[in-house]
């Protein structure tokens, strides 16, 4: 750490010569007949500290000299491989044939990749919304646990193989929010206001098929075309955003601020004016927390969720008792 620019904000600055690199097992995990070598390289980079974030700057890391040599024995010894460029830095991606390895041939923020998602969003929608009966003996409730428990064991056997695979699970779980741009902000806040709308012109038909399937019936409501419409928006919302915010924090979102709401309210209004404060207040708090404890922001946004949640059951007996 070297403060390049006189700023007083120290700059990170790496530049060394890495010699010995070996690789013992191909691109999925088995073992080569004989151990391919790499010339020693050097790698050079560094980032200026801007007071607001880290700025690569490829040009000063250029003109670096090697700090230090670092003798790799062989970091890709073990019986599975962890493909990336990094295994023949000096080469060409196109020369590595592990570099372009992913799952199925996608990277999991491809457009492919989102496809894949909201395919299976639609098809959870319609099995949702075709097995919803009162008289069933299994609840709606169970039926999507059951669904969300074996489609998350299904992602951590799919990612196990991928390519960094322990990465890409707990971005699945917590996200990355400190990664997260201006352009993903956009993209999200123009496609919540669209599904907002829709919500906001279909309220009074949505709640009723929620709350009372037999009078929606009789009202002339297809309640099964409804529920699938519901699904298929909550759907859309949850695929978009747990790209960025991980599955724990979307649904926290989705589900703890309105659950708070329900325990304080009775009114759509009012509930809606709590679980709007819920979520700020939560949002807030686990940001502080992050900072405080330089923890995953993602992680530290959940727990701080449940801690209100925990608050408001407990205040709930007083509010009751003044309304």
């Amino acid at each position: 750490m070297v403060d390049l620019d006189s700023d007083g904000l120290a700059d990170l600055v790496l530049s060394l010569r890495l010699g010995g690199l070996a690789r013992d097992y191909d691109c999925n995990g088995t073992r080569l007949a004989q151990p391919e070598r790499f010339a020693p390289v050097a790698v050079a980079v560094a980032f200026r500290n801007t007071g607001t974030g880290w700025q690569r700057d490829d040009a000063l890391a250029s003109g670096l000299p090697p700090f230090d040599e670092v003798i790799a024995k062989s970091t890709y010894q073990t019986e599975r491989d962890e493909p990336s460029p990094d295994v023949v830095i000096g080469r060409e991606p196109a020369e590595n044939p592990c570099a372009n390895r992913s799952l199925w041939g996608f990277e999991p923020h491809d457009p492919a990749t989102f496809g894949f998602a909201l395919t299976f969003t639609v098809l959870g929608a319609t099995v949702f919304s075709m097995t919803r009966s009162e008289k069933s003996r299994v609840p709606q409730e169970a039926i999507i646990g059951i669904t969300y428990a074996v489609a998350a064991a299904a992602t951590v056997l799919i990612l196990n193989n991928a390519p960094h695979g322990a990465e890409h699970i707990r971005d699945v779980l917590v996200g990355q929010l400190l990664a997260v741009e201006a352009k993903d902000v956009a993209r999200l806040a123009i496609l919540y206001a669209v599904l907002g709308a829709l919500h906001v012109w279909w309220a009074k038909r949505l709640l009723l098929v929620s709350r009372d399937p037999v009078a929606a019936r009789a009202a002339g409501l297809r309640v099964k075309a409804w529920d699938f419409l519901f699904y298929l928006t909550f759907g859309l919302t949850v695929t978009a955003s747990v790209e960025l915010g991980g599955v724990l924090v979307v649904f926290s979102y989705l589900i703890v601020p309105s659950v708070a709401a329900m325990l304080l309210a009775e009114s759509v209004r009012a509930r809606l004016a709590i679980a709007w404060a819920i979520a700020a207040i939560g949002s807030a708090l686990g940001m502080i927390l992050s900072v405080a404890l330089s923890a995953p922001p993602g992680a530290s946004v959940v727990c701080a969720f449940g801690a209100l949640l925990i608050v408001v059951a407990l205040l709930r007996p007083v509010v009751a008792r003044r309304a």
